[in-house]
């Protein structure tokens, strides 16, 4: 969810993008929002847009040097 949601999305797109169904969908979209990892911007007129925060974008990072090293 993070890796789709690396340029600004919006809620519906980034659901069907990672292939979720909703429940499960808005359990982990919650948790990413409330851990910082997730952003979402209010501002714009059609709807809410997300994007993966610095934070969540670091934690990529790390996960990936994890997988790296597990090669």
């Amino acid at each position: 969810m993070l890796s789709t949601a690396n340029k600004e999305i919006k809620k519906t797109r980034l659901m069907y993008k990672t292939n979720m169904c909703y429940v499960h969908f808005t359990e982990y979209m919650n948790f990413l929002l409330e851990k910082e990892f997730l952003g979402v911007k209010k501002s714009n007129p059609v709807g809410n847009v997300y994007y993966t925060t610095e934070k969540g974008k670091k934690f990529l990072g790390s996960i990936k040097n994890v997988l790296d090293q597990m090669k």
